[in-house]
């Protein structure tokens, strides 16, 4: 069979595809991140399953009619069955088109059994339109130029991510949020993302928004040249700019965070497309998202979905956490209504704290206890351009519930044994088939 390609905009729902088709016929599947690889030159394939969430600098509906150009079978995975999704349908003959929920039967299904401008009525119903077109080739290409021309200036608005039921999927994006200032989100999310470099690679990703901490912590600009070789991605999303270098990686661990000497990026210039596209830049298994306090922002709270897990990092300090009584009422909230998954953590905890008092405030029951370190080893390794956690002190303080947190994370993708003094995997993801 040729070659299909999966641009799906989600790594799991691609995983998740191959998968179940496993068992199934011989498929020759490869997955695409960026919108653009499916225009290069000798890249051969017949049929392209695609979302919009697919990150790249080409606009959709150009990329759409380039596919079609070549005579490439589409099949369309709509977002949110828009104006501007279903005229793409129209304006390129698109029959093969998925509506939310997806799941990888459907995609499967659409593979294997094609449909006709019959199956998609319901396109032209919501249009306004009527079945009976006669366009002819011609026009057809016409009408195609003209509108790439209009759907430039479109505003692209993704309220809804791909959404499927599939037991399958293991963590992906792992959100790091601080009930309160100080609480020290920057400081987990650079820990855990440590420990779990000895796992795996990790992708540490920056909210732009918050004040951009970890370039400086961790010393980027002495591991590198000059300051030109250091992508910002979040700058080049938000100006729609181009950058060819590659993003840091040290330590196995990929860090897609924010230049902080460069200006910092307006709430005006950022949303949820933005996040999105900052979110799949990695195409690492496990990003870590340092969002600080922002997530009732837009850019996060219209995307929830895409997070497998949401760690909420507290202050035992009482007087804070009296403070933002609201943000965790706000916040459980957010778990119900949203179905988030939402864990909370308490960092700094130490002998002076009074666990039951701190317990009855909160109303929640913690994952794990992070314990106060003693700061000298917090400024050593901030002068020596370190992660604390490389440090035998830190390490051995902040193993076991770093651990505790690594097995409850992905209980389903790694099974734990010391060997060697290193965490190893021993088990691939494993999945129900439906």
């Amino acid at each position: 069979m040729n070659k299909i390609i999966l641009a799906t905009g989600s790594e799991e729902l691609n995983n998740a595809v191959i998968e179940y088709a496993s068992n199934k016929n011989n498929y020759n599947f490869e997955q695409v991140h960026y919108r653009e690889f499916l225009l290069e030159e000798g890249n051969d394939f017949s049929i392209c399953v695609i979302s919009g969430v697919l990150p790249g600098e080409i606009k959709f509906d150009r990329l759409i009619y380039m596919l079609r150009s070549k005579d490439i079978r589409v099949i369309l995975i709509l977002l949110e069955e828009n104006k501007t999704e279903l005229e793409i349908c129209i304006k390129y003959h698109v029959t093969d088109v998925l509506t939310q929920p997806v799941k990888p039967v459907d995609i499967i299904d659409a593979i294997e059994n094609p449909k006709t401008f019959k199956d998609i009525e319901f396109i032209y119903k919501k249009m306004g339109l009527s079945l009976e077109l006669d366009i002819d080739k011609t026009d057809s290409k016409k009408s195609a130029k003209k509108n790439v021309k209009k759907s430039n200036n479109t505003e692209k608005t993704v309220k809804e991510i791909i959404k499927y039921k599939q037991s399958i999927i293991g963590v992906k994006n792992i959100g790091v949020v601080c009930l309160s200032h100080g609480a020290g989100a920057t400081f987990f999310t650079l820990n855990f993302a440590k420990a779990l470099s000895e796992i795996t690679k990790v992708a540490v990703v920056e909210h732009p928004l918050i004040n951009p901490k970890i370039y400086n912590t961790i010393g980027i600009a002495n591991y590198i040249d000059e300051a030109r070789d250091f992508v910002s991605y979040a700058h080049n999303i938000a100006y729609n700019k181009i950058d060819k270098n590659k993003a840091f990686a040290k330590d196995n661990i990929t860090y897609i965070v924010t230049d902080p000497n460069r200006e910092k990026i307006s709430s005006d210039d950022w949303d949820e497309n933005n996040m999105l596209r900052l979110l799949y830049v990695s195409k690492i298994p496990i990003n870590i998202i340092d969002l600080g306090n922002q997530l009732f922002d837009t850019s996060i709270i219209n995307i929830i979905e895409q997070f497998s897990l949401v760690i909420i990092i507290i202050d035992p300090y009482i007087p804070n956490i009296l403070e933002n009584l609201h943000t965790i009422e706000k916040i459980k909230k957010l778990e119900e209504n949203k179905s988030v998954n939402i864990k909370y953590v308490i960092n700094k905890y130490n002998d002076g704290v009074d666990k039951s008092e701190l317990l009855n405030n909160l109303d929640i029951e913690p994952i794990a206890y992070i314990p106060y370190l003693d700061p000298q080893y917090v400024y050593k390794a901030t002068s020596e351009n370190k992660i604390p956690y490389n440090y035998k002190y830190v390490k051995e303080k902040l193993e076991k519930p770093m651990t505790k947190l690594a097995k409850n994370i992905l209980p389903k993708e790694i099974e734990f044994k010391k060997q060697k003094h290193r965490i190893n995997i021993l088990s691939k993801i494993k999945s129900k088939r439906r």
